[in-house]
């Protein structure tokens, strides 16, 4: 991490995850972990009037195994696994190894973990055209942006966290957003999480840290927010920001990965 976090510290808050999900799920057979902390690009706090973070479901096939049960010392780890893919002076330059085309994405997978989905391409083409169309530039348009996850936590290999894991780790991942939050100070925030489960949307039990109007128009992809969001109290960071919540672009095909970036910054 670029900064330090402030209140329950960033460790304390991923030690206890992760000694809650052990003590729960890891009675799971040959339960594997992966970890993931959020990054800060270099670029971050170049513009003043536009700090962009966004946000995923899950570290999905991000790398590193991690057992379950492995002991304590879980922050360190995952830390590791963070900034061992720093590639130069910005901590998101990792994502500079993609080729980002919406039309015909193409991703070195093993550049980033070795069962890093598919579906990432078209997740990162949406968060690339929304950057460049906010003004930033487009050759390193990842140094501009905050990346972060709903759940720190994932299976290791391919699949999202869900059943005893998702339960386990949700209320200190909900900790964990809201800390982010107070420390990257983003004036814009978009989630691209909410492909609907059987029961609930990702973003769902997340939107208890917020206090805002919510907006009942939705366009296309985007469910919109009122404008003049902010953090539920008590908080460090008492900023307004605009949050634009949309479904995560898996496989999605160029005409609707132009559709979607089109209704995001219709609304940012």
């Amino acid at each position: 991490m670029p900064r330090l976090m402030s209140g329950p510290s960033e460790e304390t808050l991923l030690e206890d995850m992760y000694s809650n999900v052990s003590g729960k799920c890891c009675d799971e057979e040959n339960l594997k972990l992966n970890g993931f902390l959020s990054m800060e690009g270099s670029n971050y706090n170049a513009c003043e009037e536009i700090r962009l973070m966004v946000v995923g479901q899950a570290p999905n096939g991000w790398g590193d195994v991690i057992d379950c049960p492995s002991g304590g010392g879980i922050y360190s780890r995952v830390k590791d696994s963070v900034t061992e893919r720093i590639h130069g002076k910005c901590p998101m330059s990792w994502v500079n190894l993609c080729d980002l085309s919406p039309i015909s994405p193409r991703f070195p997978l093993m550049a980033i973990g070795p069962h890093y989905p598919a579906a990432g391409i078209d997740f990162w083409a949406v968060i690339k055209c929304v950057a460049c169309g906010l003004g930033f530039k487009c050759d390193d348009w990842y140094s501009y942006i905050v990346y972060s996850n709903l759940y720190k936590l994932s299976p290791s290999g391919k699949g999202n966290p869900k059943g005893c894991l998702k339960r386990a780790q949700l209320y200190d991942c909900i900790k964990m957003l809201k800390l982010e939050i107070e420390t990257y100070k983003p004036t814009h925030l978009l989630f691209l999480t909410n492909t609907k489960t059987k029961t609930e949307f990702w973003f769902d039990n997340f939107e208890c840290i917020f206090v805002h109007p919510l907006l009942s128009v939705t366009s296309g992809f985007v469910k919109k927010y009122d404008r003049s969001c902010s953090l539920g109290h008590p908080t460090t960071f008492t900023d307004k920001f605009k949050i634009v919540v949309t479904e995560h672009p898996s496989r999605a095909k160029g005409t609707v990965v132009a559709t979607k970036v089109r209704d995001i910054l219709a609304y940012f």
